[in-house]
């Protein structure tokens, strides 16, 4: 009888561990949260419903266009209440429609949009840069979509379109909140850049103090492209002549500067010129150095020391940081000296 009752009380004592186990794994699985969707993969039927298709002219700005409703896509009304400019907006970037249109004219075929319930949350451009490089630009998606796996996306669309057309170098510029997704995509960093902004007044003196209206100014000629095409590596003519149509241009035998309207401000860039004295001639010449404060942009390439010096004298401040980042062959070295001010990050 003893032995039987030691059995039954290890029997009981298990049952009741067993239960008290039971019972805290209950407690500890209450205290853990359900994953966010804005932190974790979205569910399967949301993704099921996104919808990656070519970007339209009539489709920058939103509401209703000249073409009449569309024949197909998610949005039966015919036009979507807000458009592309939207996103680059409310990311706070300089990018004007005029900018948005010109990435289209550029590559018709290459720009997408991302739309979920007949809403543009996302978009991507891309743009040929002679027959070897191309640029991933406007990588946006709007604050209440992202980590939803819409940029990636949006990402690996552009980048099957861009190799599939044969293209070794694919170029971007990253913000921080970017870089992380293109470095999993297996883009790479070339050089760190940043953007100014004048803000202080010039140290030494503002040059002219007029400067051709947007649109007008001198030509580019053949030679000009010809350096422009040694100082980045690539061939950007069809480019520089469309952002020729709408920027002041001043020309030199050594080089160019260009100075066109944005968003949030004025965007100095492309300047390129064979030397630092041929480049600042430029900058005062087209008048950047009397502007009112606050009202220039200036995108400051890092991949040599000194290219701050000019920026400086003039009153810039340093205000963002970005990467230029490559997948693929490495971009093109060209001559970086000769590089002053960046295009645009959406066109490298």
């Amino acid at each position: 009888m003893t032995n039987l009752g030691g059995v039954f009380l290890a029997a009981c004592e298990r049952r009741l561990c067993l239960r008290r186990r039971r019972s805290m794994r209950r407690v500890c699985s209450a205290r853990i949260p359900a994953p966010s969707p804005l932190r974790k993969s979205p569910p399967l039927v949301e993704m099921m419903s996104l919808v990656i298709e070519r970007l339209e002219p009539h489709e920058i700005e939103g509401g209703p266009h000249k073409s009449g409703p569309r024949k197909s896509g998610p949005n039966i009304s015919g036009a979507f209440e807000s458009g592309a400019f939207e996103l680059s907006s409310l990311a706070g970037w300089n990018q004007t429609p005029d900018d948005w249109r010109r990435l289209i004219e550029l590559s018709p075929e290459g720009c997408f949009k991302a739309v979920h319930a007949g809403r543009i949350v996302g978009s991507v451009t891309t743009t040929p840069l002679g027959n070897r490089v191309a640029w991933i630009g406007m990588m946006l998606v709007h604050p209440d979509f992202r980590r939803r796996g819409i940029a990636r996306a949006l990402m690996l669309r552009a980048i099957e379109l861009l190799r599939n057309r044969g293209f070794a170098t694919i170029g971007l510029d990253a913000t921080p909140l970017g870089k992380p997704l293109y470095e999993q995509l297996g883009f790479r960093t070339a050089w760190g850049w940043s953007r100014w902004r004048n803000e202080l007044p010039s140290i030494a003196g503002a040059g002219l103090s007029t400067r051709t209206a947007f649109g007008r100014g001198d030509r580019l000629t053949d030679e000009l492209l010809a350096i422009d095409r040694s100082a980045v590596g690539f061939d950007r003519g069809e480019i520089l002549r469309s952002l020729a149509q709408a920027s002041s241009v001043v020309i030199s035998d050594e080089g160019f500067a260009m100075l066109r309207p944005g968003r949030v401000a004025s965007q100095l860039g492309p300047v390129v010129a064979k030397t630092a004295t041929a480049a600042r001639e430029l900058i005062d010449r087209i008048g950047v150095g009397s502007m009112r404060p606050g009202s220039v942009i200036w995108d400051v390439p890092g991949n040599r020391p000194d290219a701050d010096e000019i920026p400086k004298s003039l009153g810039f401040v340093p205000f963002r940081e970005l990467d230029r980042m490559w997948l693929g062959d490495p971009l093109p070295e060209g001559q970086p000296r000769w590089v002053h001010a960046i295009a645009d990050p959406a066109l490298g």
